[in-house]
């Protein structure tokens, strides 16, 4: 993957495959190593100039075809927990589900406006059934970050499912009042709108 030094050689190589992804007929050449590299668990070390051509990239994978989102989707249900796995273990698998929220986070963030309504209840299932099996800070955090885009790129009468699922998994959350424990949560969400810098992570040496 990416590194301080294959760094001109990696933007180099995502900005012809940018280009190159913008042609349909030329999808059966690239999909599955532009599909490998995003599930890479250090797809997001890279520079910031780098990851707006991994936005044009990853749009034009998920969007042109009609099986490669839910492909992604199904990716998701993949992680299993157990009540018998070891805490190291279990920290692996609480920080794959981080990593694989993070790119759901990032396929939304990529997309149009309402480009993904018809795939919000599937997406609403994902994030019920992460936030039930986990309660690491990890995953929390990631769903913050989903959260977040969702109410950059769906219109507000879409997200009205949404709402109450979120109410619900607050209740559930050990606080002094539940009611209020919600409140803290929205409030803690950053009100500024999601950004590529919510996504980098640093490049490794």
């Amino acid at each position: 993957m990416n590194s301080k030094d294959n760094a001109r050689s990696f933007m180099a190589g995502s900005h012809l495959l940018a280009s190159i992804t913008e042609y349909q007929y030329s999808r059966k050449a690239w999909k599955k190593d532009a599909f490998d590299l995003f599930l890479d668990p250090t797809f997001f070390q890279m520079e910031e100039t780098c990851l707006d051509f991994w936005k044009i990239i990853i749009e034009n994978l998920m969007t042109h075809d009609k099986t490669t989102f839910r492909e992604y989707l199904s990716r998701m249900s993949s992680v299993k927990g157990s009540s018998m796995t070891l805490f190291t273990s279990k920290d692996q698998e609480n920080e794959q589900r981080a990593q694989l929220l993070k790119k759901l986070a990032f396929i939304l963030f990529c997309s149009e406006k309402n480009q993904y309504v018809k795939y919000l209840s599937d997406i609403q299932d994902k994030l019920i059934e992460y936030l039930r099996v986990s309660s690491s800070p990890l995953v929390r955090n990631q769903i913050q970050l989903c959260f977040r885009v969702l109410l950059l790129r769906m219109s507000q009468d879409h997200l009205t499912s949404l709402l109450p699922f979120i109410y619900t998994e607050m209740l559930k959350s050990p606080s002094p009042s539940p009611a209020p424990g919600f409140v803290v949560w929205m409030e803690s969400l950053p009100q500024e709108d999601p950004t590529p810098m919510d996504f980098l992570e640093e490049v490794p040496m």
